[in-house]
């Protein structure tokens, strides 16, 4: 389905109200995209939609932003590469969408309370 024909499926009720489809549209781009570097005005501008909007229409609909929501998709990935991988943790940064190691190790440790490094080194249960 296309960007259009999704929209345009909104418009008629057949997944929600139009606001719930900006928001479904809007995740399953994080979701598709989160390993790139793209930032919330590439999800709005995908969408056809303003930044300021898509992010009233997450905090409505969520209760979260935009950006926390690719954060959260992002830090959530990394955690199962790093459970399933020996990828580095550069590697891990870049699959992520993290331009360095330094910027993903900060972004991880604000989230999870502990450095990738040693979450990695953690007895898995």
């Amino acid at each position: 389905m296309t960007r259009d024909e999704g929209l345009l499926a909104c418009n008629y009720g057949l997944s929600g109200s139009r606001s719930d489809c900006h928001v479904k549209k809007a995740i399953e781009y994080m979701k598709s995209n989160y390993c790139y570097p793209i930032k919330i005005t590439d999800v709005a501008t995908h969408l056809g939609i303003n930044r300021s909007y898509l992010y009233t229409l997450f905090m409505k609909s969520l209760f979260i932003s935009p950006h926390q929501y690719l954060a959260t998709l992002r830090i959530n990935k990394a955690v199962e590469y790093l459970r399933m991988t020996d990828n580095t943790i550069e590697s891990i940064a870049l699959s992520c969408g993290y331009k360095d190691a330094l910027v993903f190790t900060k972004a991880f440790k604000q989230m999870k309370n502990i450095t990738p490094s040693n979450y990695r080194g953690q007895p898995k249960s």
